[in-house]
């Protein structure tokens, strides 16, 4: 059986293009930028004007990176290293320029890996924000399928607004039985596999939530939240607008268990404001709802 020829590697990067302004790529009126920055040059990352914008590296675990797999205690930005095929998907994300310049090796089986591959031994991704204006938080709570998790922060890191996403762990018991529960294993894989791009936090209860919805940082934040009660207010109506465009500035956005919700703690505070989505049924599949409140953000956002 014929077996294509492997990619070549370069010596040398190619000279290193400016940002692009595709519409298509990750940075496009979004919170974070990303980019390539040639391997060769990290000795001099520290000199560069983006320096003080990064808020992550990543690199691929294929090569032999200057940089550690982990973040050395004294970096100022987590430093990531991931395998090729979420490598091979953050690069979708770069603006077109960056790697239309490289071969496609589309005509091969393995085509977009060896293009993967040879991008990998010369670059790493660069992730920043030239703003440092805080960013709406998405808060999951009492998600207890590890499926509805993953698609909601996939959702979520594409609309590139969230500042962050926090996981607050259920507490059932027959979770433990059916392996349903999300567990500090499985932010870890989300972090790395589906979202290296922004921070997920990981809480083990209301309490921790509650200290860091507390802190100076995050105190004056609005809450905007999906709940079924009486003062809910209909997601779609001319009302919800002015707290849809209010949540993508400066918010935590909740989302709930389809069964049993948010906590009363949560809808009573006097900083929420509760969204309801119209629904022909009894309930909306979290991850949908979760795409429609999204989609709704944005769109008020841009």
């Amino acid at each position: 059986m014929y077996a294509p020829p492997p990619a070549p590697i370069l010596a040398t990067a190619p000279p290193h293009p400016p940002l692009s302004e595709d519409t298509d790529a990750y940075d496009t009126s979004g919170r974070y930028t990303v980019q390539l920055y040639p391997l060769t040059s990290l000795p001099n990352l520290s000199t560069e004007p983006i320096y003080p914008t990064i808020t992550r590296i990543i690199h691929s675990n294929i090569i032999d990176s200057p940089l550690p797999s982990d973040s050395p205690s004294d970096s100022p930005f987590p430093i990531i290293s991931s395998p090729l095929s979420v490598w091979r998907g953050l690069l979708k994300n770069v603006p077109g320029s960056l790697t239309s310049q490289f071969p496609s090796y589309l005509s091969t089986k393995d085509g977009e890996n060896d293009r993967a591959a040879h991008i990998a031994s010369l670059y790493v991704i660069l992730v920043s924000t030239p703003s440092n204006s805080p960013g709406p938080i998405l808060v999951l709570q009492g998600l207890r399928y590890k499926g509805n998790i993953g698609a909601i922060i996939r959702t979520a890191v594409q609309a590139n607004i969230f500042e962050s996403i926090v996981i607050i762990d259920p507490i059932f018991e027959e979770d433990a039985k059916n392996n349903s529960r999300v567990e500090e294993k499985d932010v870890d894989y989300y972090s790395l596999m589906n979202a290296p791009l922004i921070e997920i936090v990981y809480m083990k209860d209301l309490h921790d939530f509650k200290v860091f919805s507390d802190s100076e940082m995050n105190k004056n934040r609005k809450w905007l939240a999906t709940h079924l009660n009486s003062e809910a207010i209909n997601m779609f109506s001319p009302l919800a607008s002015s707290h849809l465009l209010a949540a993508s500035i400066d918010s935590f956005v909740f989302l709930g268990s389809e069964g049993d919700g948010l906590p009363e703690g949560f809808v009573e505070d006097e900083r929420c404001t509760c969204l309801r989505i119209p629904s022909m049924s009894s309930s909306i599949n979290v991850g949908a709802a979760a795409a429609m409140v999204v989609a709704c953000i944005c769109m008020h956002r841009r």
